[in-house]
């Protein structure tokens, strides 16, 4: 069983996986719940609470068959402690400036 005691251990990176596609699975199901509901005539989704859903143990490291008890805002919680991961483009903009500066450090050695 995967708990909010086993979040600090996961990486950052795994984490953030696990939230996108949390949200991605929560986006398509009310996408269809409200063509569901559009088709019987309620427009009322006031009662929004399955939205907070548990986090599938698979994307926290675990198997298929075991049970989680951690929520999605129990894994923002955990995320908002940790430093900042650069995505793709951030990342690739520091290795550039980093690669910039290690070049005219070197011109200045010759």
């Amino acid at each position: 069983m995967k708990t909010v005691a086993d979040l600090p251990r996961l990486h950052t990176r795994q984490l953030l996986r696990a939230l996108r596609t949390v949200r991605a699975q929560q986006h398509n199901m009310l996408r269809i719940l409200k063509e569901v509901l559009a088709a019987r005539n309620i427009t009322d989704l006031s009662d929004a609470s399955w939205l907070e859903s548990m986090v599938p143990a698979y994307l926290l490291g675990g198997t298929y068959e075991e049970h989680t008890t951690v929520t999605v805002g129990q894994l923002k919680d955990e995320l908002s402690r940790r430093p900042h991961v650069p995505n793709k483009r951030e990342g690739r903009r520091l290795r550039q400036k980093a690669a910039l500066m290690g070049r005219a450090r070197g011109k200045k050695d010759r």
